[in-house]
This record gives structure tokens, C-alpha cells and sequence, in this order.
């Protein structure tokens, strides 16, 4: 997943650099906003908007602007500005979630095996402690009997380490679903008996 780098990401760098220099460019991005203090949007109609939108679809619908210093918590990514390597890197991140889903989910609700087809979405939430960000993936996936694509969400937590990015799939459902396969075993996830990324069989 890459090497480890020594600061907090953003979602500015998950954009081209092409395209950033396009945005500065055209004076698109103005100082006074950037510098916006996140009180000031408190009584804002945006400001409860972001936080509606972020509870009712749980992080992956949301598209309200805030300023920087607030949005630099919780990312709206362009993914049409991504870079092709950042592109390609979220790409497996939603493949680790298919696989995830693949081995721990549960016959008697979801029998599907999936293969992914492309991403739709991402947002990124940053965390400090542990360090590291959480994706918030929508994408279209396929099943491998039938070939019908459907679209689904996942989200996957990448930590940082002296050796790199590990992911860590914390959830993934067919959006809309209320059923998901997630971490705890009573959501179809591993236990603590699943070794080498394999269901044990128990759980």
C-alpha cells in the first residue's frame, strides 16, 4: 500500500497535482476561506447539513462544504481529481474489502461471491490515535455467478506503521442493506480464532 509518510494526510493529497495547480490557477481557493474558524459555522445551514449527512448515511453520502480547517478531519474526495497511483491504491482498498467479504460472509443471508468492477466514492475521516485514516469506500461490485453489478459500501481503516499502510476492514454491506459483515464474529466478521486472515470455521 506504500510507504510510510511522516505526517497526517489530507484529502488534498489524494487529488493530481495537476489539478491543484489548476485550482490554485483560477483563484478558486481564497485565503479568507481557508482560514474560516469552524465556530463561525455553528448556526450555519451547512454545518448541520454535514453532520445530518454524516449520520444518516454513516459517513458515505456527504456532500456539504465546510471550510478547510473543519473538512480537514473529514475529507470529500474528488475522484475524478485523484492521481492515478492514489487511484489505484483506494481501487485495492475496496478489493480487500470484496475479499473480506468473500471469506466471512454468511450463507444463509448473502451467498454471493463478488468481484469488483469500479469506485463511486470516497470520503476519508483521519484518525491520530491510532494514526491513521478510515476510507469510506462506495463502489459497484459484481456477482461472479451472474454477473449482476449492484453497488455497496465499506469501510476500511489503513494504519500506519514503521512498515507501511496495513488495511483493516472494519465493515462492508450492499448499500441500502441493513445487513453488513463487519469485525465482531456475530456480524458474519473474524474471531479471535481466525488465523492468517482465514475463517476458523467456529465463528
Amino acid at each position: 500500500m506504500g510507504t510510510l509518510e511522516k505526517r497526517v494526510v489530507s484529502a488534498a493529497d489524494f487529488e493530481d497535482p495537476e489539478q491543484k495547480k489548476l485550482k490554485i490557477d483560477d483563484g478558486s481557493s481564497s485565503p479568507k476561506q481557508n482560514k474560516s474558524d469552524s465556530s463561525d459555522y455553528d448556526s450555519d445551514a451547512e454545518y448541520v447539513r454535514f453532520h445530518n449527512q454524516l449520520a444518516e448515511s454513516d459517513g458515505f453520502d456527504v456532500d456539504a462544504k465546510l471550510p478547510e480547517d473543519v473538512m480537514s478531519l473529514f475529507g470529500v474526495v474528488d475522484i475524478n481529481k485523484m492521481s492515478a497511483k492514489r487511484r489505484q491504491e483506494c481501487d485495492e482498498l475496496a478489493r480487500e474489502a470484496i475479499k473480506f467479504h468473500n471469506l466471512y460472509k454468511k450463507p444463509e443471508i448473502c451467498n454471493l461471491d463478488l468481484e469488483f468492477v469500479k469506485l463511486l466514492k470516497l470520503n476519508l475521516q483521519y484518525r491520530i490515535s491510532p494514526r491513521g485514516g478510515l476510507f469510506f469506500l462506495t463502489f459497484e461490485a459484481k456477482d461472479a455467478k451472474d454477473g449482476s453489478i449492484h453497488c455497496y459500501q465499506a469501510k476500511v481503516f489503513t494504519r500506519y506503521t514503521k512498515d507501511g499502510r496495513i488495511p483493516e476492514v472494519q465493515m462492508i454491506r450492499k448499500k441500502g442493506d441493513s445487513y453488513y459483515i463487519g469485525k465482531d464474529p456475530k456480524r458474519g466478521g473474524p474471531c479471535d480464532d481466525c488465523e492468517g486472515g482465514e475463517p476458523c470455521g467456529g465463528c
